[in-house]
């Protein structure tokens, strides 16, 4: 009676399903390991951000080598700008809007000099390509402080004359020609004395919404349920190919006319294909 399972369309048909089974855990296996890091990253700025700045002796270690852990930890400095080095950075955006960051070395009284993000600045109305003005940092003795950021990596892309593509500390400390701490740049939080004017505050990193957690469930395949719907004369069977043992299910139907010829691959109907979320993925929704 079940010849027909064997046949070759049959076959393919259980080798195509076993093939998406396995895609399902696949996918599903990589968007909890991304679910993962996001969860670090957002312990991470929960932890950090409005943690009580460090005195730069402390943190000096981090600005050669920043370990993942100090990331977005704020640091306190005595120093100087050097507002005549101060670079920019193209494509940047806030809020959904186009613009640029501001770069401003900064020599600390220990005489180390560290890259200072100032804040972003909108696209310029009377000359493309740049901001229409810069507005500039404090001068003489500062104190300011500032949160720790490991650097960027390197693009492909080519700047004009003042301006950067990424924030690559390597790169810039040739592009001013002297040493700068190049395992980590500073992203301003305060000044002091303030300056009349500043660039807008770069937004606090984001966190994660639970919502975040939905396309994983929908690709969970530990529990990938594929239902393949056969039909015979007079009866249905469900068979159920699941991580569950097979079940079957007979359904009598009562004054069917249909022929007693045994179906063909193209009168069966792939019924039922979905994905019930794991006990691991439940508890990591509910985190």
């Amino acid at each position: 009676m079940y010849r027909f399972l064997a046949s070759t369309r049959w076959l393919g048909w259980l080798l195509l399903v076993c093939v998406f089974a396995a895609a399902c855990v696949g996918l599903g296996k990589w968007q909890m390991n991304r679910l993962d890091e996001a969860r670090a990253a957002n312990d991470l700025v929960k932890a950090n951000y409005d943690a009580a700045p460090l005195d730069f002796r402390q943190a000096l270690p981090y600005f050669d080598t920043l370990p993942a852990d100090r990331a977005w930890t704020p640091v306190t400095m005595k120093g100087s700008y050097l507002p005549g080095d101060t670079r920019i950075v193209r494509n940047r955006t806030t809020n959904g809007q186009p613009g640029y960051e501001v770069l401003v070395p900064f020599e600390t009284d220990e005489g180390t000099r560290v890259v200072i993000d100032r804040g972003w600045l909108p696209i310029g109305d009377d000359s493309a390509g740049r901001p229409d003005s810069v507005p500039a940092p404090p001068e003489g003795q500062v104190q300011i402080t500032a949160r720790m950021k490991v650097g960027e990596p390197a693009v492909r892309r080519s700047a004009p004359e003042g301006q950067v593509a990424s924030i690559e500390l390597p790169a810039l400390e040739e592009d001013l020609g002297y040493p700068i701490a190049t395992g980590a740049y500073g992203v301003i939080a305060r000044e002091q004395p303030a300056p009349a004017t500043t660039p807008t505050a770069l937004e606090r990193p984001s966190t994660m919404s639970s919502n975040f957690a939905g396309p994983v469930l929908s690709l969970v395949g530990v529990r990938s349920m594929i239902t393949v719907t056969y039909l015979s004369p007079r009866r249905v069977w469900r068979h159920t190919c699941s991580s569950t043992p097979i079940t079957r299910t007979p359904s009598k139907r009562a004054g069917s006319s249909i022929s007693s010829r045994f179906p063909s691959a193209r009168t069966a109907s792939l019924a039922v294909c979905q994905a019930t979320p794991s006990p691991a993925a439940t508890r990591a929704i509910e985190r």
